[in-house]
């Protein structure tokens, strides 16, 4: 479907949420994360793309402008790329597939649908939860196409080492299945951890959708750290 380039956004959505629900499950039961009736707010939920390297993040429509030298360079660049280094793989997997070895491999692709949201075939989901002493999330990266888990994690971080929690958006673009570039807003959410990785969640598609989420898990991060302090 994704390589046909027509695919159904309903459908899309059904079985997207059909995997949210599983992955729900998953975090709390396999990960060892607690459940939503169990947090002290609600849970931040976030929905995004998967993968980094095919969208462009923080740039702007007059920072992609360039002159006609410029723009032939890039353009036989991304062909000549394109050439060495899809097409190969293209054929070896098709030769694989006829002789019966096939593996099909994860990879990102944009369409957007009727009411113009923009959906993709890998897809990261994470969920913050809140217990009394400590913040707890689960992410996992996942290949909605072919039903795969890429890569999961879960993090258990007490209140006490959060140093910062911070709320901004962006606009990404992004290459869709037909070649055409769209923008595409993100919102994102981060914990920053005192000498750790921080904890972030991003959610693309519309502005301000955390806006309440993020102001009750500040105010609670606030209230914790007076708290323990």
């Amino acid at each position: 479907m994704f390589q046909s380039h027509s695919t159904e956004e309903q459908l899309y959505d059904r079985i997207l949420k059909q995997d949210i629900d599983y992955l729900k499950n998953r975090a709390v039961k396999v990960m060892g994360l607690i459940s939503e009736d169990l947090s002290l707010i609600d849970p931040i939920i976030a929905i995004s793309y998967a993968s980094d390297d095919a969208v462009k993040t923080g740039v702007t429509i007059t920072a992609q402008k360039k002159n006609l030298l410029q723009w032939l360079i890039s353009t036989i660049k991304a062909i000549f790329l394109e050439i060495i280094l899809a097409i190969p793989r293209i054929i070896y997997n098709a030769i694989m597939i006829l002789v019966g070895k096939g593996n099909y491999v994860s990879s990102a692709v944009f369409f957007e649908g009727n009411e113009g949201k923009i959906r993709c075939s890998l897809v990261s989901f994470c969920i913050i939860s809140f217990a009394e002493q400590q913040v707890v999330s689960y992410k996992c990266n996942f290949d909605i196409a072919l039903g795969l888990i890429l890569e999961e994690c879960a993090r258990e971080v007490f209140y006490r080492d959060i140093d910062s929690v911070s709320y901004g958006t962006e606009t990404l673009h992004v290459t869709l299945a037909n070649g055409t570039v769209t923008r595409s807003p993100s919102v994102n959410m981060c914990l920053a951890i005192a000498s750790e990785k921080n904890i972030e969640a991003t959610i693309y598609g519309g502005l301000d959708v955390l806006k309440h989420e993020f102001m009750a898990m500040k105010s609670l991060v606030r209230s914790k750290k007076e708290e323990l302090s």
